[in-house]
């Protein structure tokens, strides 16, 4: 199964081949659990449930599994 949206090609199983965002947009995240990014060299941690939040281009995002 494979979901492509406006950034990345992302697969069911949470993986992809280019985590860096190609434009500025805003996505829901933590569903599986918290993820995290990097924005401007500095990595950080998203806490919470499932929510939306907004990316820059060329933000890094680590889903829950590399996060761990």
């Amino acid at each position: 199964m494979q979901y492509t949206g406006t950034a990345i090609t992302s697969h069911a199983d949470g993986t992809a081949k280019d985590w860096t965002v190609g434009q500025d947009e805003t996505a829901l995240v933590n569903e599986i659990g918290e993820e995290g990014y990097v924005h401007d060299g500095v990595y950080r941690h998203i806490r919470g449930g499932a929510q939306f939040h907004h990316f820059d281009k060329d933000d890094i995002i680590f889903n829950a599994e590399q996060v761990k």
